[in-house]
């Protein structure tokens, strides 16, 4: 996911990018980290905070992905059809409703379309990716290495 939004951010004019900055107090999950730190009466170096938010970023993506698995299994969705879901469900839930409703980014207007755009594509990626993975880790080719194992 950071390496898609990563290549995305590079290519955004330097206006949207000034733009974006502007708006926010910067990358969410580090906001996360400086304002539980001040909850218990603490200040993070924005270095750290921004290493922290990070593995709170990927805390919060596995703690999620069993939603991949509701869709997939409880909704009887294809792989890709719920990676897309997933992914997609996350960007809008978490990106354009949570975050802003807890103050951690902006209003949604206060980014240009091209901020918006990069958080989707680079949760579709993450959702096509958990898909991937557990489906690596559950299919069929998984069932026949586990089999192998046991009686190897």
């Amino acid at each position: 996911m950071n390496r898609a939004t990563t290549a995305f951010y590079e290519r955004q004019s330097e206006a949207s990018r000034r733009r974006e900055e502007e708006a926010g107090e910067g990358v969410a999950y580090a906001v996360v980290v400086r304002r539980a730190a001040s909850l218990v009466g603490r200040e993070v170096e924005p270095d750290r905070a921004e290493r922290l938010g990070e593995a709170f970023h990927y805390a919060m993506g596995a703690v999620l992905a069993p939603g991949y698995v509701v869709l997939r299994r409880g909704f009887g969705l294809r792989p890709v059809t719920a990676g897309l879901a997933f992914g997609l469900s996350v960007s809008v839930v978490v990106d354009e409703v949570a975050n802003p409703l807890l103050g951690f980014t902006a209003p949604p207007r206060a980014y240009p379309l091209v901020t918006h755009l990069r958080g989707v594509v680079g949760h579709v990626v993450f959702g096509l990716t958990t898909a991937g993975l557990f489906e690596l880790m559950t299919g069929p080719a998984a069932a026949s290495r586990r089999k192998a194992a046991r009686s190897g």
